[in-house]
């Protein structure tokens, strides 16, 4: 009687001890994605509000310099980033939301010819080319021996 009572402990034991270990691994994994989540929906997010602000810069009216960017996409993806990245993620991506912040200023309020556009948008894409460097750091990816933008790298 005495072995099946300690047999019968032991195996409620073993499945408690499990699911505690389970529970442990699952929020670690969890945390993991969102944070990879977050990462790649700036990534995105950067890309699109990249391709608006050149649009804005290149316009040939002042009208169409003063579109409206709808920055949602961006700001949500940036807040997830300060939600669920790292704090070295989370100061790469502000820096980068500076930068963006910056050429969407400068490129609302004055027309760029082709060569303006090659030097404003230098700053963006440099810290575009940090945040991704930061962030394959922290997914334990090896650096790329390359860049991004190519021109970011003859700078």
């Amino acid at each position: 009687m005495t072995a099946a009572l300690l047999a019968a402990c032991a195996a409620v034991l073993g499945i408690v001890i499990g699911r505690l270990w389970d529970h442990r691994t699952e929020a670690t994994r969890w945390r993991r994605d969102k944070r990879a989540d977050s990462y790649q929906q700036l990534a995105a997010a950067f890309r699109t509000s990249y391709d608006t602000i050149q649009q804005i810069a290149l316009a040939n009216t002042a009208d169409d310099r003063v579109l409206a960017a709808d920055n949602h996409v961006w700001h949500n993806a940036l807040s997830s980033v300060w939600i669920y990245g790292t704090p070295k993620a989370a100061l790469a991506a502000t820096r980068l939301d500076r930068a963006l912040s910056q050429l969407y200023e400068d490129s609302k309020n004055r027309q760029h010819s082709t060569g303006d556009w090659a030097l404003a948008r230098v700053a963006a894409r440099r810290g575009f080319e940090q945040f991704l460097a930061t962030v394959r750091a922290e997914v334990s990816r090896q650096a790329v021996p390359s860049t991004f933008y190519d021109e970011v790298a003859s700078m």
